[in-house]
């Protein structure tokens, strides 16, 4: 994952050049979501080459997850769908578990 984190960094540096709070603020955010396993597992690419736009959508994904964490839910992947991430279905109760959310 040093990797993915290198990689997400320097995206960051680039995307806000003259600003020493935004790359580490999403940086950890967008780690700690492509760490968690519910981020697709193509989001250190798709940041890299999906320019601005797929920037913001992860980050927005990532603050949902850290959000609902942070409320005792623990967001799952599923693989097996067509939408990556939480898109769609972060909100759903089904596809949500308080259990073993301890310090979460």
């Amino acid at each position: 994952m040093r990797d993915a984190k290198r990689r997400i960094e320097t995206v960051l540096r680039q995307a806000f050049p003259n600003n020493e709070i935004a790359p580490r603020h999403f940086g950890e955010l967008l780690v700690e979501y492509a760490e968690s396993g519910v981020g697709p597992p193509n989001l250190v690419n798709e940041i890299e080459t999906g320019g601005e736009r797929a920037l913001w959508s992860f980050a927005w994904e990532a603050m949902l997850c850290r959000h609902l964490r942070t409320q005792g839910y623990e967001p799952k992947a599923r693989r097996n769908v067509p939408a990556p991430g939480l898109q769609n279905r972060a909100c759903r109760q089904n596809h949500l578990d308080r259990s073993g959310c301890a310090g979460a």
